[in-house]
C-alpha cells in the first residue's frame, strides 16, 4: 500500500466521555437517546412481538396490510387506477387469498414511473428519498416515509440483542473509503455509539498489522461489514502471519456470503458469523438468528413466494414477493425482490414463531442464464474447494448469452501460462462449459455505490428471472 495513513489526534476513551456531567442522562438510559422516541417506541415493540404465537402474528400483518391496501387505493394512482379497472374497492380484499388479486411490481415498473407509485400524501407521511445500492447494476430510487428508519433501527438491534451485541458495547465497523481532509486517517471513533470506523482505502497486506493492533486494543463485541471487505481484511492478516482476532459477534449484510467468503472470516475474524436478508425497498426483511434460519421480521413486512419455472439442483425456485408494512409514502405492494427462495416455513429450531425463508443463491446477480437456461454461477466456492481464496480481486460478467468476462487484479506471484489456465479451467467448470470466457487483467474490481464488489454480475439473469413473472 503505497499511500501513508494517519491516525486521529483522539483515542477511543468511552469511560472518559460517559463520565462528562453533561451526559449523565445518556449514560444512564438503558435505550440510547440520540436514537429518538420513535425507535424507543418500535423496540420495545419488537421486543414483545418477538414471542407473539403464529395467530398474533398473522391478525398483526393482515391489519397492517388492510391499513396500506385502503391507503393505496385513496392516494397511490397506479392502485387507484387499478382499482378502478377491477371494479372492486379496498374492502373487497377480505383475506390473504384476495390479497394475491394484486399485481406484482417489478423494480422496472417503478424505475419506469416511480411518481405513479407515491402517494400523494407523500408530505403528510414525509417522504424522503432513498436509492437502492446500484448492486444488481441498477440503481432505483423510491420514497420512504420518515419513521421507517427508526423501524428498521429498531429491527436491527433487536437483532443484534439476540446474537449477544448490546447498545454501548464496542464495535467496529469498515466503511468506505473516507473523504476530503479525512481521507488519510486509518480510523475514527464515535463515542456517542462507542464505535470505531475503519478507513476502507487502507485494507490490504501493508495496513493489516495496523488494522488488527487497532482492533485488538480497542476489543470489540462486534464487527460490523460488508462480507467482502472482511474477507480481504481476513486474507491480508495470514499474508503477514497475523493471528485471528476471534471476536464474538461478526455481523455481515448487503452482499451474498459464500462459503468461500464465511471461511476466510470465520477463521480469521470470529467463528460467530450472522447476517440479514434485505433490499432497501423493504429493508430488512428476514434476520439469521442463533437457530441459523433466517426468521421474517412479520413486523417489518410481508413475504410470500410465487412459483417461477426455473430449477435449481432438482428444487423448484420460487421468487420472493415482500411488502413493506411502514412505509405509507410508497406503499408498493407485492413488490418483486428479485431474490429466490425454495420455502417458507416454520422455524422447528427455536422458540421463535416467526417464519423462516429458505433462500437459493442469494440474488439474481449470482446467477447467468445460458441457452439451456438459468445457472447458479459457484465460481468463489469452486475456488475455495481447490484451496484457491481470492474474496477481493477477481469477478466474473456475462457480456451476452455466450460470453463471459473473467476479470481479475493479480500479484507478483501470478504466473500468466501456469496460472490462467487453471483459473479459467475452474470457471468452465462452475458454468458448465456454456461460455466463452475472456480474460481481462484490471488493476481494481469496481465498486457499486453502496461499497459492494459484486462477484458475479450478469443483467442478462436478472433480466430473464423478471421475465418469468410476465
Amino acid at each position: 500500500m503505497s499511500e501513508q495513513y494517519r491516525f486521529p489526534q483522539d483515542s477511543f476513551e468511552w469511560q472518559s466521555f460517559v463520565k462528562k456531567p453533561w451526559r449523565l442522562r445518556w449514560k444512564l438510559r438503558s435505550i440510547p437517546a440520540h436514537f429518538g422516541p420513535e425507535f424507543q417506541e418500535y423496540y420495545t415493540l419488537l421486543g414483545k412481538s418477538l414471542y407473539w404465537t403464529t395467530e398474533e402474528i398473522d391478525n398483526y400483518q393482515w391489519r397492517k396490510v388492510s391499513d396500506l391496501i385502503a391507503h393505496a387505493s385513496k392516494t397511490v394512482p397506479f392502485y387507484q387506477r387499478w382499482f378502478s379497472d377491477q371494479k372492486i374497492s379496498a374492502s373487497d380484499i377480505r383475506n390473504w387469498e384476495d390479497f394475491k388479486r394484486l399485481p406484482i411490481v417489478s423494480r422496472t415498473n417503478i424505475d419506469q414511473n416511480l411518481a405513479d407509485f407515491t402517494s400523494t400524501e407523500l408530505k403528510l407521511h414525509r417522504g424522503s428519498p432513498a436509492s437502492t445500492s446500484g448492486s444488481s447494476g441498477r440503481v432505483l430510487k423510491f420514497y420512504r416515509s420518515w419513521y421507517t428508519e427508526s423501524f428498521r433501527r429498531a429491527v436491527l438491534w433487536r437483532h443484534f440483542n439476540q446474537i449477544g451485541y448490546h447498545f454501548k458495547q464496542p464495535r467496529v465497523s469498515l466503511n468506505v473509503a473516507f473523504v476530503d481532509s479525512e481521507a488519510d486517517l486509518l480510523y475514527k471513533y464515535e463515542p456517542i455509539d462507542n464505535l470505531v470506523m475503519i478507513n476502507g482505502r487502507f485494507l490490504g497486506a501493508a495496513t493489516a498489522k495496523a488494522i488488527h493492533d487497532l482492533i485488538k486494543r480497542f476489543n470489540p463485541v462486534m464487527f460490523y461489514a460488508h462480507p467482502v471487505a472482511l474477507a480481504t481484511l481476513g486474507k491480508s492478516m495470514e499474508e503477514v502471519n497475523l493471528p485471528p482476532l476471534n471476536l464474538p459477534v461478526t455481523y455481515v449484510y448487503s452482499e451474498v456470503l459464500s462459503k468461500a467468503t464465511r471461511a476466510i472470516i470465520s477463521r480469521q475474524i470470529g467463528p460467530n458469523v450472522y447476517d440479514h436478508f434485505g433490499n432497501r425497498e423493504n429493508s430488512i426483511s428476514a434476520s439469521q438468528f442463533p437457530c441459523k434460519h433466517y426468521h421474517i421480521n412479520s413486523e417489518f413486512v410481508y413475504m410470500e413466494l410465487t412459483p417461477s419455472p426455473s430449477v435449481f439442483e432438482g428444487q423448484a425456485l420460487n421468487r420472493v414477493i415482500g411488502t413493506n408494512l411502514i412505509n405509507y409514502a410508497m406503499p408498493v405492494l407485492r413488490y418483486d425482490c428479485a431474490d429466490l427462495a425454495t420455502e417458507i416455513k416454520p422455524c422447528g429450531n427455536c422458540q421463535i414463531n416467526h417464519p423462516t425463508i429458505q433462500f437459493v443463491g442469494g440474488r439474481d446477480k449470482n446467477f447467468l442464464v445460458s441457452k439451456q437456461g438459468l445457472l447458479h454461477c459457484q465460481f468463489d466456492d469452486i475456488l475455495h474447494k481447490h484451496g484457491i481464496e481470492m474474496p477481493d480481486d477477481i469477478q466474473v460478467e456475462q457480456i451476452d448469452i455466450d460470453t463471459l468476462v473473467l476479470r481479475m487484479v493479480v500479484g507478483s506471484d501470478f504466473v500468466l501460462e501456469r496460472d490462467e489456465p487453471i483459473l479459467v479451467g475452474h470457471l468452465k467448470d462452475a458454468t458448465k462449459g456454456l461460455f466463452d470466457i475472456r480474460v481481462e487483467y484490471v488493476d481494481h474490481i469496481p465498486q457499486t455505490q453502496g461499497f459492494k464488489k459484486s462477484k458475479v454480475v450478469s443483467r442478462l439473469g436478472a433480466e430473464y428471472l423478471e421475465s418469468q413473472l410476465k
